[in-house]
Parts: structure tokens; C-alpha cells; sequence
């Protein structure tokens, strides 16, 4: 129970305290006295939306306090599953800051709450009855929601919305693959252009790195040369003098001699007379590029034209061979899918014939539930008119059939007639302000 409520800077009202006694409290004023804002106060502090409008003029802030008592064993449910202390009396808190920047500040039982988790326990504290519920009637389209709220047919739903939401996603690919025969053929032939145009680069991952190593050295081919030939004389010795490995090689050799005489000295040969093998597969090595690089059959112009084959490519298709790759496999599938397109349109519309039936016959199942519900509904509302002292009053819902949307196979409208011998028509057309209420 709502005991009291503090307005600090709402609307014009500067600073109110109501306090509420247990049975009924009326407000009563004339237009404009603030009836309304009080009950915009209650909204704001149950979590409802609002507006930074509602901020007294030349204030920075509005704020609402609300103090229930003996709050529903629902509401404590809710401040447990919050992780919000509660008092053991089942009193409550509430609090909530607007500014004018439109931030929100709200707190139960001095817990900081979001305007969500306020909105939720809130529910369960006030309900408000409007002026202008009644209008909610007025609205065609929401009488079946009226019948679904009192039918069990939830299960019948469930499964008509699987098979509408199936149906539709078949209509979406018929609708892509039934597109303009032009569009197609444009695309496919925009399509092919781009598979020749990448496999007949024949395009290798890794390519570009290795293209541009050898030009890099070919470009660098003298100091690589010079630096070879240095690194040959030093291995093997010139006119002037004798290489490394000749002097390794007589070093072998006096170890050898050495270990024969002294134990001591063979495990030095042996490494030295390893070492000997290791220049000789260096020298191997230099002298193998030393004949590469004199041969001269390297091409660096077509080194150059495929580097530039590889740039343009990768500008229209994917930096890396790997991501041009991957771009042909895409676009071979999407060739494939729009050439074999025909034969999916036949594949697909048997599939979309079958899901219509299935939609029908759940729709079916799912309107006999509802009309069910109707006659029940019927009877329970024509019994209340009686009841308010209107024996001629006749209360209807009438079906018609409609195209299959997300809400089913048909319409419901609630038909109304006050009077016996009146024929009832849509409660739209024919109900008072009185009798709607």
C-alpha cells in the first residue's frame, strides 16, 4: 500500500507531500490543479517512461519519493532476485532523480536500480486505471489479443508462428532468385569475368613475398657478388694467399698426427675435422650462387609484370593471395548457385507449396481454439451486461477469414448491439462513451 508521496519539482508543482490513509482517498480540484500530476509522479516512480518535460521550469531536477507498507509477497520475490535488502515489516523506498540532461537516478530501499529493474518491481506495487483505458476497445486489431489472453492456445501458436516464419524465409529466397532474368544475366556474366580473370592468374600463396625477395635481389646484384667472391677467397684462397679451408684441413691433419702420440688431442680433431665438413658445405653453398649470379638467366622483367599482375588483383579482389583466393571460392559458389537457380526456384516452390498447407491446417487448429474461447468469452461478458441492469444488451466476436500473417488465418472483431431487436455491429461504431466503459 502506497502510505506516501513526495513531489520535489514536477510540472508546477514545487514541493508536495500527500499522505494516504488505508480504504479510499479521493483527489478532487478543478482542471489544472494538478489531479494529473500527481498520477504523472506515480508513473515516474513506478519506472514508467518520462520525459525530461515533466522538470519544473527553471529547476535542474525533479524528483519523486514513494513509501509503501505491507508489499506483496511478489514484490519481495522480485528484491531478492535484485540482491535489494528488505525490511521484515514489507516496507519499500522508492526514489527516482530526473535531470535535465535527461540522466535518471533511481534507488530502492537506498540500492541503485536501473529505470528497467524499477519498472519491473513496480508492476507489482500500483495498478492505474485511466480515463481513456476503455478506448483500447475502439482498436479492431487489438481484439484478438483480447480472445489469446483468455485462450490456452499457446501451443497451437508456438507451432503456426515455426511454420509462418519458415514459409517466409522460403519467400525471401524465391523473391531473390525470381529477380529480373536481366539482372541475373548481367551478374553472371560480371561474375565470370572476375573467376577467368583470377584463374587464369593462377595465383600461389606466398608468391608475392618470393617475387619480391628476387627482385630485391637482382636489384642488389653487384654488392651481392662482390660480397660471394670476398667470402669464396676466404674459404678457398687466392693467387696471393691460401683460404680458410686449406688451413682447416692442415689443422686436421696435425691433430691427427698429435692423437696418434697423445689421447688428449683427438677429441680437438675431431671437432676441427667436423668443422671441415661445415666449410665445405659453405663454400658448396657460395660458390652454388656465385654460378647463379653469373649465369644471368634471371628475368627482371617478368618478375616485374607479375608483381604487377599480383598489385592490380590484390586492389580489386584481396591484399593477400589467400584473401584472393578465398574470393574466387565465394564468388565460383555464387556462379554456381545463380546457374543452377532454376532448378532451385522448383526445389524451393514445392517446399513453399507444402509449407503453405501446414501453415493452413496449424492456422485452422489455432482458430477452432480461439473461436472456443469466444463462445466462452461471449457468455461471461453478456452475463456482466445483465448484471449492470442491460437485458437486451448482445455481446459477439465475430471471425472472417484473412491472409495468413503472424497472427494467424483470421480477424476478430468484437460486435455490440444495446438495444433487442438492434443488430449488433462493430463496437467501434455503435458503443457509448457509458457502455464501452
Amino acid at each position: 500500500m502506497l502510505t506516501s508521496l513526495k513531489i520535489e519539482n514536477i510540472a508546477v508543482i514545487e514541493k508536495a507531500e500527500i499522505l494516504f490513509s488505508g480504504g479510499l482517498n479521493i483527489l478532487t480540484g478543478e482542471t489544472g490543479a494538478g489531479k494529473s500530476i500527481v498520477i504523472d509522479a506515480i508513473n515516474a516512480v513506478l519506472g514508467e517512461r518520462t520525459s525530461r518535460d515533466i522538470i519544473r521550469s527553471g529547476a535542474d531536477k525533479a524528483k519523486v519519493t514513494a513509501y509503501f507498507e505491507n508489499v506483496s509477497e511478489t514484490v519481495t520475490e522480485k528484491l531478492r532476485e535484485y540482491d535489494i535488502e528488505y525490511e521484515d515489516d514489507g516496507s519499500l523506498l522508492i526514489s527516482r532523480v530526473i535531470t535535465s540532461d535527461g540522466r535518471n537516478n533511481c534507488k530502492i530501499n537506498g540500492h541503485t536500480v536501473t529505470v528497467s529493474m524499477l519498472k519491473n518491481i513496480g508492476r507489482d506495487l500500483i495498478t492505474i486505471c485511466g480515463q481513456h483505458d476503455s478506448q483500447y476497445l475502439l482498436s479492431k486489431d487489438s481484439h484478438m489479443s483480447f480472445i489469446d489472453s483468455l485462450a490456452d492456445c499457446g501451443e497451437f501458436l508456438d507451432s503456426y508462428l515455426e511454420t509462418f516464419n519458415k514459409i517466409k524465409a522460403v519467400r525471401r529466397q524465391l523473391k531473390k532468385l525470381l529477380s529480373n532474368d536481366a539482372d541475373k544475366e548481367r551478374r553472371m556474366e560480371f561474375l565470370k569475368f572476375q573467376i577467368d580473370e583470377l584463374t587464369n592468374a593462377k595465383i600461389v600463396p606466398g608468391e608475392k613475398k618470393s617475387l619480391d625477395e628476387q627482385k630485391k635481389k637482382h636489384q642488389n646484384r653487384e654488392k651481392i657478388l662482390s660480397s660471394l667472391s670476398l667470402c669464396d677467397a676466404i674459404l678457398n684462397g687466392r693467387d696471393d694467399m691460401s683460404g680458410i679451408t686449406a688451413e682447416v684441413y692442415d689443422l686436421a691433419e696435425s691433430l691427427g698426427e698429435l692423437s696418434r702420440f697423445d689421447s688428449k688431442f683427438y677429441s680437438l680433431y675431431e671437432a676441427v675435422n667436423e668443422f671441415k665438413y661445415t666449410l665445405d658445405d659453405c663454400s658448396a653453398e657460395i660458390n652454388a650462387s656465385l654460378s647463379d649470379l653469373n649465369e644471368g638467366n634471371f628475368d627482371i622483367n617478368a618478375v616485374e609484370e607479375r608483381l604487377d599482375i599480383l598489385y592490380r588483383l590484390s586492389k580489386k579482389y584481396g591484399e593477400t593471395e589467400e584473401e584472393m583466393l578465398a574470393y574466387l571460392d565465394s564468388i565460383s559458389e555464387e556462379y554456381e548457385s545463380i546457374a543452377m537457380s532454376d532448378e532451385l526456384i522448383d526445389k524451393l516452390q514445392c517446399e513453399y507449396d507444402e509449407l503453405s498447407e501446414e501453415l493452413f491446417k496449424r492456422g485452422c487448429y489455432l482458430s477452432d481454439c480461439r473461436k472456443q474461447t469466444a463462445v466462452s468469452f461471449e457468455g461471461d461478458v453478456t452475463d456482466s451486461l445483465r448484471y449492470l441492469d442491460m437485458p437486451g444488451a448482445v455481446f459477439s466476436v465475430d471471425f472472417k477469414d484473412a491472409p495468413a500473417t503472424q497472427t494467424g488465418i483470421d480477424d476478430a472483431e468484437f460486435l455490440f448491439s444495446a438495444n433487442i431487436g438492434q443488430e449488433p455491429k462493430p463496437l467501434a461504431k455503435i458503443a457509448s462513451g457509458g457502455e464501452l466503459s
